[in-house]
């Protein structure tokens, strides 16, 4: 696998006080090298942790949560997938 970043094409919105959720689409990264199995690791855009309303459950690729009023703003998350060996290839959205 050669590391890659691939930009996702559309914002997803999340609302004050209702439930978000966001499937990663299992396309949207992969491994060229047959047999490879991923595993998945998410951070936001400039390395830092998901704020705490917001969960990613990797066997399953999603994520969600429930934003307070205090976590008005844009997020850009990005999604690592690491195959068995030193690449890794990047799904990057904005959450608005």
């Amino acid at each position: 696998m050669h590391g890659e970043s691939v930009e996702a094409k559309a914002s997803q919105a999340a609302k004050t006080g209702q439930f978000f959720q966001l499937a990663i689409p299992a396309n949207a990264l992969h491994d060229p090298d047959p047999g490879d199995s991923l595993s998945y690791k998410i951070r936001l855009a400039d390395g830092s942790s998901l704020p705490d309303w917001l969960s990613f459950y990797p066997v399953n690729r999603m994520l969600s949560g429930t934003p307070g009023h205090a976590d008005l703003g844009e997020l850009r998350i990005k999604v690592i997938a690491i195959p068995r060996g030193p690449a890794e290839a990047v799904w990057q959205k904005k959450i608005v």
